[in-house]
């Protein structure tokens, strides 16, 4: 399967995930937003640990996203089980800013988004910190919650769990 080229000018390299957006395009047929109802459980099998499920809570003006569902490898990455806590009291401090303003763009545009950030630990160790992000629908047409997809390359073999906590943006 070839790479995908979005308007953001990024490609796409981990085929999880490039999977998982033709999915979502498959999914929403003619409508702006696939449902969230429409994803099968074995739709989500092969990358369980690897995504992470929000909700899009509103109220009094701003949005907020609740963390319904967290896989078994971003427990590990994050150091912790942030299910049921809002994504903005738990994110990575090194990438918050820009996690949360991706969250906030998917539910204004209703369309995907990606993001790469390269990491380095203080051992001199790089990672490439790859985010899709995929709105879906409940009843209404609204982005009611957003499906994100965590991937990480590293030149090496391997690469230390904590580099996603401790590592700074280069």
């Amino acid at each position: 399967m070839p790479k995908k080229k979005f308007s953001w000018g990024r490609d796409i390299r981990c085929m999880q995930q490039l999977a998982f957006l033709n999915l979502w395009d498959r999914l929403r047929g003619s409508d702006k937003l696939p449902r969230i109802s429409s994803l099968q459980a074995d739709d989500l099998r092969r990358i369980a640990e690897q995504l992470i499920f929000c909700d899009v809570v509103r109220s009094g003006g701003d949005t907020r996203f609740l963390i319904r569902y967290q896989g078994s490898q971003i427990r590990r990455l994050f150091g912790a089980d942030t299910v049921g806590r809002y994504l903005d009291d738990d994110v990575i401090p090194p990438i918050k800013r820009g996690a949360l303003q991706m969250y906030q763009r998917v539910v204004e545009r209703r369309q995907p988004d990606f993001s790469a950030v390269r990491l380095r630990n203080a051992e001199g160790v790089t990672v490439q910190y790859e985010r899709l992000l995929l709105p879906f629908a409940s009843e209404k047409p609204l982005t009611a919650r957003i499906v994100c997809v965590l991937s990480l390359f590293c030149e090496e073999n391997g690469f230390p769990p904590e580099i996603v906590r401790n590592g700074r943006p280069i």
